[in-house]
């Protein structure tokens, strides 16, 4: 089974789950998520030739990650209280 979209990844998947090529600069999406969505073929880009500036389009694969349940985040370990260091007004 595919690895679905982390958090960063389902963002730029939402954005861009309407029919319209976005602009590239309005996903709030750095470079790296950008390079794994177009490597996952998640989204396609227009050639340059064609619009002049970079923009995405979500693909009907990308439309299948989109309904993918997000991946658990891991359990942190419970911390143990500390006692305080200064004593409290019941102790003195």
């Amino acid at each position: 089974m595919a690895q679905p979209p982390n958090g960063r990844e389902r963002d730029v998947l939402r954005r861009l789950s309407g029919e319209e090529w976005e602009h590239l600069a309005q996903l709030y999406a750095g470079e790296k998520t950008i390079s794994t969505l177009l490597e996952r073929q998640w989204v396609e880009e227009l050639p340059l030739l064609l619009s002049g500036t970079r923009r995405l389009r979500i693909t009907p694969a990308g439309k299948v990650a989109l309904t993918m349940p997000a991946p658990e985040k891991p359990k942190r370990a419970k911390l143990p209280m500390l006692k305080p260091i200064v004593p409290i007004l019941r102790d003195r």
